[in-house]
């Protein structure tokens, strides 16, 4: 898999268990950032090829920031 699509996939996951955590809708974050609900989801699942402006834009509606750290693959 291509890094890009997986940090993608990844920070998608995590935004979208941040705006469930707030208890949030699709709908209404959509609308608060003006973006549709379609764009939004796909931003979420990691399957769209959003601009990077977007994702900065929903960590800054959700005020949170992205940690980039390295670890160990396990032994397989």
């Amino acid at each position: 898999m291509k890094l890009n699509s997986y940090i993608r996939r990844r920070l998608g996951r995590l935004l979208t268990t941040s705006r469930q955590d707030r208890n949030l809708h699709l709908a209404y974050v959509a609308k608060a950032l003006n973006i549709s609900v379609h764009e939004l989801d796909s931003i979420e699942i990691g399957c769209k090829s959003a601009n990077w402006r977007k994702y900065q834009k929903l960590l800054d509606f959700y005020k949170q920031s992205v940690e980039v750290s390295l670890i160990d693959n396990p032994k397989l």
